[in-house]
């Protein structure tokens, strides 16, 4: 080591790293070029083993960048349309053919009050939350009635009851 004292030691390698920088940049690119597809594999391999900190650094520059992940993420579904709607009605227990077959049965009306979506929106596609099992389609309204209800048929006949009592 030229320099016993850490700072001026610091200095001397920030010194030679600024020296020697572009011929460094050129050695690096030089070598990624002849060793592409062994330094790629081993970095896939790498990450496949140490998925947490994959996930944990993608997190952390995540929450550090959220208005590029917001961006990206519009980007995305204004360029993937059918695959963002895929995704969603999966996580329904949904398929894109399913949720199609039954709208034409429907005839585009929802499945309890018998009307069109309000908003300009699609009808919700219904399932049931336990099994994860395509019901139908509903409007926004009937479907906010059964979640609000807790999709129990006893509230639902209990609060119809109600209504009648009153003379709705």
């Amino acid at each position: 080591m030229p320099y016993k004292d850490p700072e001026k030691q610091a200095l001397y390698f920030h010194e030679h790293y600024l020296r020697n920088k572009e011929k460094k940049l050129k050695y690096n690119k030089k070598y990624y070029e002849e060793n592409k597809d062994e330094i790629l594999s081993h970095n896939k391999e790498w990450a496949q083993a140490h998925p947490e900190v994959i996930s944990k650094v993608a997190k952390k520059w995540r929450d550090a960048n959220p208005e590029y992940e917001k961006t990206r993420h519009k980007e995305y579904a204004a360029a993937n349309p059918a695959k963002i709607r895929e995704r969603h009605l999966g996580y329904l227990g949904w398929t894109i053919e399913g949720w199609d077959k039954t709208y034409k049965e429907q005839g585009g009306v929802c499945a309890i009050c018998g009307g069109l979506p309000s908003n300009g929106r699609n009808l919700s596609a219904d399932h049931d939350h336990d099994s994860n099992t395509p019901r139908g389609l509903l409007c926004n309204d009937c479907n906010f009635m059964l979640g609000n209800a807790k999709d129990n048929p006893v509230i639902l006949e209990t609060g119809a009851a109600y209504l009648r009592k009153f003379g709705k």
